[in-house]
């Protein structure tokens, strides 16, 4: 699951790029089995768990919601050409589909030579040779690799007929002058594609902008079940440092009360002899504490606990005990 939140605070802004729009609708694509994962549960917050979130993920994910979210980026994004490329749909364009055509055709011809190559120099396609891609200078063109094992094999002939563009311990990769040619076409027709495809980036963008509202929501209710399922973890990870549930009490009533506090990051350290911590917030009485101590003397760790500790036992019926 992505950063929902960031994500949804670049699509308000209308800053978002057709990756990040791509990361939502995976996002998107997931919420329904998440539904049905909450709603399996038969324990004790079974209820809870159904009320306070599948269904309203359920309802976040209907025909008039996210579901409508996807079907405008599968009929506005290339989904296929997804992760290697973040494309409009050349069905949006004439001009984006004669692009595509001829791009298509040259991708054709670069899988063709590279089985010539492979052949020429005895290897298996996608096997002991594979095509690639290799980034230099802010670019990334076609290429084709091999490992270290088969270089040595293939030397000869990989000197005298190819051009080696990198070598490392994952393998050499190298091109030959009519791939290098095809490759230097397919890059020239994907920048022309993307100059294209500009405007209707922004047009794609500015109405998927219009599910932020959504999106937003979807973010915080992501958030809350990251954070309980992260306490959840953490209280059945280690039987050997226990946790307990606090008691919740009303708004207005109640203590804070905190019996042998840790804090969670701190304690697995290795080489840490953790010290707990007890905490006593009386109403009316003791509301403001002065906390003191030397430096690296655990000030700091002792309030962060205290406030973790707080915060995991808020909730709208009020504070704990």
């Amino acid at each position: 699951m992505p950063d929902v939140e960031r994500l949804a605070r670049k699509l308000e802004a209308q800053r978002a790029s057709l990756a990040d729009l791509c990361q939502l609708y995976r996002a998107s694509s997931v919420l329904p089995r998440l539904e049905e994962a909450l709603r399996c549960h038969e324990g004790l917050a079974a209820e809870l768990l159904v009320s306070r979130y599948a269904a309203p993920l359920a309802e976040k994910h209907d025909e008039s919601h996210l579901t409508k979210f996807e079907l405008l980026l599968e009929a506005s994004l290339d989904l296929e050409a997804v992760p290697q490329e973040y494309l409009i749909s050349a069905a949006y364009d004439s001009r984006l589909q004669s692009l595509r055509d001829q791009k298509d055709a040259v991708e054709a011809e670069i899988a063709s030579l590279a089985a010539a190559a492979a052949k020429d120099l005895g290897l298996l396609l996608d096997k002991t040779i594979k095509l690639e891609w290799h980034k230099a200078a802010n670019t990334k063109t076609r290429c084709l690799r091999i490992t270290q094992k088969e270089e040595k094999v293939v030397r000869s002939k990989l000197n005298a007929r190819y051009m080696t563009l990198e070598t490392r311990k994952d393998g050499t990769k190298f091109t030959s002058r009519a791939l290098k040619a095809a490759a230097e076409r397919q890059a020239e027709l994907a920048g022309r594609y993307e100059g294209l495809q500009k405007d209707l980036v922004a047009q794609v963008v500015g109405v998927a902008a219009t599910f932020t509202g959504v999106w937003v929501e979807v973010a915080g209710l992501i958030a809350e079940l990251d954070v309980l399922a992260g306490f959840a973890d953490l209280a059945t990870a280690d039987p050997t440092r226990p946790y307990c549930k606090p008691e919740i009490l009303d708004r207005d009533e109640g203590d804070i009360v905190i019996k042998g506090s840790r804090h969670p990051c701190v304690e697995v350290q290795e080489g840490v002899a953790f010290v707990s911590n007890d905490c006593v917030m009386q109403r009316g009485s003791s509301w403001f504490n002065i906390i003191t101590g030397p430096n690296m003397g655990g000030k700091s760790t002792f309030i962060r606990q205290v406030c973790g500790s707080s915060r995991r036992s808020n909730s709208s019926a009020g504070k704990a005990r």
